[in-house]
């Protein structure tokens, strides 16, 4: 007789502590019982259930999967981002809860504009979680979103339509590219790449395994050279008093902040994450 779902659990953290401790393996398991059908919910309430056949079969090869140290979000194919299920793949970096925390700063920084936003530019959409959540809060608003890769574009797309949302993508490359030098935004927001080289060897094995490294580290040994271009760039297509929000390193918010300063940006914030580390910039044109 197959087990209970009580005791297929049990067994999956089990598992899953190979590479996650406690608490993180019983949030994936969570996660994926949720997919095998069996949400939270249920499998408290009744745990005594025996486990359908094909369940168990799909949870096994998930915890197969993980078992190579692949991340829960590319196992299922999706991630969570606010209050939305976006499509990732391997070739597209898994949303972060600082780039929640850069959001919802965002709608702050929209809701509190003098006149209302016209244009806003997402740099380096990935999944197009930034996007998506500005375009939803605000349908009104033109949202653009640029990456330079394929496969991020052909995702964000995805997960645009799936949302219901009408977004402009544009592929280019932000540090090669003349990009919409006719156009002037009310915002640029952007969570770039900004890894150093250094912290390579400490990224954790799922992240440095699977995860796209031009998602993660800048090209060269300069890991400030997104927001060099960012700046370079809103200060000339910034509307007049138009802002930036952009996610940081936190080792790195002197020198981001004396790089937009450099550029004629005012008002600049440096805001922490929940964790207590500065992560966010926020600056006026």
């Amino acid at each position: 007789m197959n087990k209970n779902i009580a005791e297929l659990f049990k067994d999956a953290v089990k598992s899953l502590n190979q590479n996650y401790d406690d608490r993180e393996s019983e949030q994936i398991a969570y996660i994926l019982f949720e997919e095998i059908g069996y949400n939270k919910h249920f499998l408290l309430t009744n745990p005594e259930t025996i486990a359908e056949e094909k369940s168990i079969n799909r949870l096994n090869s998930f915890l197969t999967e993980m078992s190579k140290g692949r991340p829960v979000q590319y196992v299922i194919g999706k991630a969570y981002f606010l209050d939305f299920i976006l499509e990732v793949s391997e070739g597209v970096l898994i949303p972060r809860p600082e780039t929640e925390e850069l959001v919802v700063k965002a709608y702050s920084v929209i809701e509190n504009f003098p006149e209302k936003p016209q244009k806003i530019l997402d740099v380096g959409t990935g999944s197009g979680c930034i996007a998506i959540s500005l375009k939803h809060k605000f349908p009104d608003i033109e949202v653009t979103a640029l990456d330079n890769s394929t496969d991020a574009l052909n995702i964000a797309k995805k997960n645009a339509k799936k949302l219901g949302v009408d977004i402009h993508f544009l592929q280019a490359d932000f540090l090669e590219d003349e990009i919409a030098s006719d156009v002037y935004w009310d915002l640029i927001v952007s969570n770039p790449p900004y890894v150093k080289k250094s912290e390579m060897e400490g990224l954790e094995k799922h992240v440095r395994d699977f995860e796209p490294m031009p998602a993660l580290f800048p090209p060269g040994e300069d890991a400030c050279i997104f927001y060099r271009n960012i700046a370079a760039y809103g200060a000339k297509q910034l509307t007049e008093k138009g802002k930036v929000i952009v996610e940081i390193h936190p080792d790195l918010h002197k020198e981001i902040k004396e790089i937009f300063e450099a550029k004629g940006f005012k008002k600049i914030e440096i805001l922490k994450d929940f964790s207590g580390r500065k992560r966010i910039l926020v600056g006026e044109r």
